[in-house]
């Protein structure tokens, strides 16, 4: 393989009308997208995560080489409005990204964005405070919801709350905007045994039932041959299960490179 500095760097490119999120009602139609990002140990999606957020509220992306100056810009121009709400990590794991991407304080209280971590909120009531800062969100029609969701399996370890419950509270968040899933796909935790009550195996199920209501799978994984000095990961874009009306994804497999101070450059594979 040749060195990734000698190969020319790829802008991401997710929808075939040149996109990364979808802009508008336009291009959407009456049919809202549920996306399905799955991540491993060893490619954390941080970077991927504020790529998107970007996308959805400046219309560019740091990643890209097209991307136009934009030091003018507030949130009072936002393309569409984003809910992120983390199961995980708390807002210190992304803030500095944010400020310098997005242009934003995280933490911030505004008419156009909002973080929930529910390291900090009563995750007993994770979807009435979803559904709440959603119905918030929406009140500008002239503006769509993009709702990325963060670790959702964390929260089939809680006592009263099973696979087929989050998914069906997951499909109606998905009523009032596109809904982002965030989760991982390391090997050890997709690996069902016999034992219906095991982890994995409810895990695993998980996995396939939010698999088949996809419109978007995006892999972000390690190198099928093994680690190489000069790449960190591939990123691997696929048609979901479930057709668009009218978005058409474009598959596409990248290689990507983080460097030092946090930009990433992508590669076809």
């Amino acid at each position: 393989m040749s060195s990734a500095a000698d190969l020319p760097a790829q802008d991401l490119v997710i929808y075939s009308d040149g996109s990364i999120t979808p802009q508008s009602s336009v291009a959407l139609g009456k049919e809202y997208t549920f996306s399905l990002l799955l991540y491993t140990e060893f490619t954390k999606c941080t970077w991927f995560e504020v790529a998107l957020i970007q996308s959805s509220m400046l219309d560019k992306c740091y990643i890209n080489s097209t991307t136009q100056n934009q030091d003018n810009y507030s949130l009072r121009n936002s393309k569409s409005n984003v809910l992120f709400a983390s199961f995980g990590n708390g807002s210190e794991v992304y803030a500095k990204q944010f400020q310098k991407y997005v242009k934003a304080d995280i933490t911030a209280v505004n008419g156009v964005f909002k973080f929930v971590t529910f390291l900090e909120e009563d995750i007993d009531k994770w979807f009435d405070i979803l559904s709440t800062e959603a119905d918030r969100l929406t009140q500008d029609k002239s503006k769509i919801l993009n709702i990325f969701i963060e670790d959702p399996q964390l929260l089939l370890f809680m006592k009263d709350c099973d696979e087929d419950d989050v998914i069906s509270k997951l499909a109606k968040l998905n009523k009032t905007g596109n809904v982002y899933i965030i989760a991982p796909s390391d090997k050890s935790l997709i690996q069902p045994s016999e034992l219906p009550n095991d982890l994995a195996t409810i895990y695993t199920s998980f996995i396939f039932k939010l698999l088949h209501r996809s419109n978007l799978i995006v892999r972000l994984q390690p190198l099928k041959t093994g680690r190489a000095d000069d790449i960190t990961g591939e990123l691997v874009i696929n048609k979901g299960l479930v057709d668009h009306t009218k978005l058409q994804v474009l598959e596409r497999e990248y290689l990507y490179v983080i460097g030092k101070e946090g930009s990433v450059k992508l590669f076809y594979r």
